[in-house]
């Protein structure tokens, strides 16, 4: 049994805990997206299994849900352990931001790594294969209906107005100024 801890519509801890999938409506559990960015701006996508429940087959990134007593940081730290084989650590993680989902709230990060691919060892319970792509071609897989836009929205969102990006100010006013490579 795997039990998450409750949280209330305003994502507060409600101090209480769960089995999983047995949340009532206005009660969610935390789960937590990482996406993973190369030096080339690509993408280290994993293929879900094609008997899971949910989204099979699809192309997406590392996740998971949040077990009772962990931060979402701490489970993503085991998520790319478990699913991947990678050893990170919590620096590495830059948080980028959390949404609401139907019972859930989505902790979402992005670790910035090139990873060879040969050193992957794939949770074969889970995932079926990963690869690196560019994001236009995962956002051809998405239109396809190939992969899954859970968190996609959110990276994609940090990576085209926040990534490589520091705040200066001009005129008094903050503005946002790309930082070169």
């Amino acid at each position: 049994m795997e039990l998450v801890d409750v949280y209330n519509e305003r994502y507060e801890n409600t101090g209480k805990s769960k089995e999983r999938g047995t949340t009532t409506e206005k009660e969610y559990r935390k789960a937590c997206f990482c996406w993973i960015l190369n030096s080339k701006k690509q993408i280290l996508v994993q293929q879900r299994l094609k008997n899971e429940k949910h989204y099979p087959n699809l192309w997406c990134a590392t996740s998971g849900g949040v077990a009772a007593g962990e931060t979402s940081i701490e489970s993503m730290l085991r998520e790319l352990k478990e699913e991947l084989g990678l050893k990170v650590k919590e620096k590495e993680l830059v948080f980028i931001g959390t949404y609401k989902r139907v019972n859930d709230f989505v902790d979402t990060y992005m670790l910035e790594k090139d990873i060879d691919i040969s050193e992957i060892t794939i949770q074969p319970d889970e995932v079926q294969d990963v690869k690196w792509m560019s994001i236009n071609k995962f956002e051809k897989l998405l239109a396809r209906g190939e992969a899954s836009d859970t968190s996609y929205g959110l990276f994609k969102n940090y990576y085209d107005n926040y990534y490589k990006r520091t705040v200066v100010f001009v005129d008094g006013k903050p503005v946002l100024r790309k930082i070169d490579d």
